[in-house]
């Protein structure tokens, strides 16, 4: 009898439906985020295959949010405030091989980031307190065009982006790394010269539904 029970029990737990897994926590923003979008709602934006944590503001704080565009794929940085305005790409993704350095990415970002000396243009360790130890790189001139660059960068003439739009400029901070955990994809990731209503840390990749 006893046999039996122990076998009905087990029949029954191999026919009862797992639990499903407990949703992952939620990203803590930064404190100087938290600060800065006090008045904005903190949440998950949601593409087809990714996501990001995000504020979504009100007009009343500007009316900015971000969308995420599966055609990058990547995400937009919108404002209601000026709905006719051309939305801005915040992160956009790149496929390579997991075993390719990231330098293989750069025709992509070339052809996307056309400007006077981008064919000559390569990737180079990003400076900055941000950046430091994490594998992030920057899109710069070389040669003797990189010394004119940063001649004008250091005086008094703002010198163009001679990389294009996904280069080096004399405002703003903007950068590429392979995506933790996806050795087989790159980010790009502008975040523009001021505390920023998204997090790319929180980026995610997903299967595609």
């Amino acid at each position: 009898m006893r046999a039996k029970t122990v076998a009905l029990v087990l029949a029954l737990a191999a026919c009862s439906p797992a639990k499903p897994p407990p949703p992952p926590p939620v990203p803590e923003p930064s404190a100087a985020a938290r600060q800065t979008f006090a008045s904005c709602s903190w949440g998950e934006v949601k593409g087809a295959t990714v996501s990001m944590w995000s504020y979504a503001c009100g007009p009343e704080a500007g009316g900015i949010s971000i969308v995420a565009d599966d055609g990058l794929p990547g995400f937009l940085i919108e404002s209601a405030a000026t709905p006719d305005s051309t939305p801005t790409v915040v992160v956009r993704l790149f496929d390579k091989a997991a075993d390719a350095p990231i330098e293989s990415v750069l025709d992509a970002v070339r052809a996307l980031s056309p400007g006077l000396n981008t064919p000559t243009c390569a990737f180079a360790p990003a400076t900055g307190v941000d950046h430091e130890g994490k594998g992030h790189f920057v899109l710069t001139p070389t040669g003797a065009v990189k010394v004119a660059y940063d001649a004008k960068n250091s005086g008094d003439t703002m010198p163009e982006a001679p990389c294009g739009p996904l280069g080096v400029s004399p405002v703003g901070d903007r950068y590429f790394a392979v995506v933790p955990g996806h050795r087989d994809k790159v980010m790009f990731v502008d975040r523009g010269s001021e505390i920023q209503i998204f997090d790319e840390a929180t980026l995610r990749i997903h299967d595609s539904p």
